[in-house]
C-alpha cells in the first residue's frame, strides 16, 4: 500500500474515532489542522514530503497507542517534533497561513504607525494598525476556506 493511501486511511480513522468527542477535546489534538495538513502533505512527492508524511503517520500511531486519550508526552512530541516541520513545509509549497502570520501583519502595522507619528504628525492615527489587522483576518478567513491554514489547538 502507497503512503498516501496509508494517510488517507488514518485520516479517516482519526476522524471516525474523534467524531463523539466535543470541539474542546478535537482543538487538543489539533484536529482541524492536522485534517488540512493532511489533505495537502499528500500531494507532494518529493523526498522531504515524504519523510514528513512518515512523520505524520507516527503521529496517528501514537494517538492509536494512547486509544486518543490527553497526554501530555504526545502533546509536547506531536507539536514541537511532528506538526511543526509539516507545517512549515506547507508555508513554503503552498503559503499556508497561521496565527502567527496575523501577528506579524500587526507588528508591522505598529511599526509603520509609531514611525509616521515620530517622523510626521504629532497625532497617532492606528491606520496601519488597522489596515493589517482586517488584512490579516481576510488573509485567515481566505486559507480557512482553501483548507491552508494550520494553528495550534485548531
Amino acid at each position: 500500500m502507497e503512503i498516501d493511501d496509508i494517510i488517507n486511511q488514518k485520516v479517516v480513522e482519526f476522524q471516525q474515532k474523534l467524531i463523539d468527542k466535543s470541539d474542546v477535546e478535537k482543538k487538543l489534538f489539533h484536529y482541524n489542522s492536522v485534517l488540512n495538513i493532511s489533505k495537502r502533505i499528500v500531494l507532494y512527492q518529493d523526498e522531504k514530503a515524504n519523510l514528513l508524511k512518515e512523520k505524520l503517520l507516527y503521529y496517528f500511531d501514537e494517538l492509536d497507542e494512547i486509544n486518543y486519550t490527553i497526554d501530555n508526552r504526545i502533546e509536547r512530541l506531536s507539536l514541537q517534533n511532528l506538526i511543526e516541520p509539516i507545517v512549515e513545509y506547507l508555508i513554503k509549497k503552498e503559503q499556508f497561513c497561521t496565527n502567527g502570520d496575523l501577528h506579524i501583519l500587526i507588528v508591522i502595522g505598529l511599526v509603520i504607525d509609531i514611525g509616521l507619528y515620530y517622523f510626521i504628525s504629532p497625532y497617532y492615527y492606528p491606520l496601519f494598525i488597522l489596515l493589517f489587522f482586517i488584512w490579516g483576518l481576510y488573509r485567515r478567513r481566505k486559507a480557512k476556506k482553501e483548507g491552508k491554514y494550520a494553528a495550534m489547538f485548531w
